[in-house]
């Protein structure tokens, strides 16, 4: 499957929920959100997506609570790791090794774990 992208996008793959202590899976993640009042959350079999963030303030505001959970933002090489920052324009503000994309912004953009099928988009509602 693959989830629809607006504005500015913060994503994580769920397997590497795994690795956390205490959020260590897609349930416990959502409750977090929602005790955190983190809108705009949605889902498919493998990834989560933080959108439709309008500023990048924003984006800090919310990679830092992610990297306080134990998400690694960056590899060695400067690269994503645990987590990606994309727009629906430009894509990936660095590489990312895990992420597919298709932008379209006069249409529609998305993205994909790597080597999984495209599959149905998951349109998000509009914000």
């Amino acid at each position: 499957m693959s989830i629809q992208i607006k504005y500015h996008n913060i994503i994580v793959p769920i397997s590497k929920l795994d690795s956390l202590k205490k959020i260590n899976n897609l349930s416990k993640f959502l409750k977090y959100c929602k005790e955190e009042k983190i809108k705009n959350v949605w889902h498919d079999d493998n990834l989560i997506i933080i959108g439709g963030v309008m500023s990048p303030h924003d984006v800090e505001l919310l990679v830092n609570k992610l990297t306080a959970l134990g998400l690694k933002l960056l590899t060695e090489d400067d690269n994503f790791d645990d987590i990606c920052i994309i727009d629906f324009v430009n894509g990936p503000t660095r590489e990312c090794p895990w992420l597919e994309y298709k932008l379209d912004p006069w249409n529609i953009s998305y993205v994909w774990l790597r080597d999984k099928e495209i599959g149905n988009i998951i349109k998000i509602p509009t914000i």
